[in-house]
């Protein structure tokens, strides 16, 4: 079974963000968001949820990939 260019440039731009996330949570700006994420009352636990709010598209925000 041969999967789609268009799979393929997809699992592309995902490992890109993961991997940028990854870089992302080792500086002062992540654990300045991840205060934040708590003083708003994030009730579960707060890294996944923001690692989760950081990849999503913000279609409020009118931007077709994910950042």
């Amino acid at each position: 079974m041969t999967i789609a260019a268009n799979v393929v440039a997809l699992i592309a731009v995902q490992r890109r963000v993961l991997d940028e996330l990854a870089k992302f949570v080792e500086t002062p700006g992540y654990l300045r968001l991840l205060a934040a994420a708590v003083a708003m009352g994030v009730d579960e636990d707060p890294d996944p949820w923001l690692s989760q709010w950081l990849i999503k598209p913000i279609y409020g925000l009118n931007c077709q990939q994910t950042w």
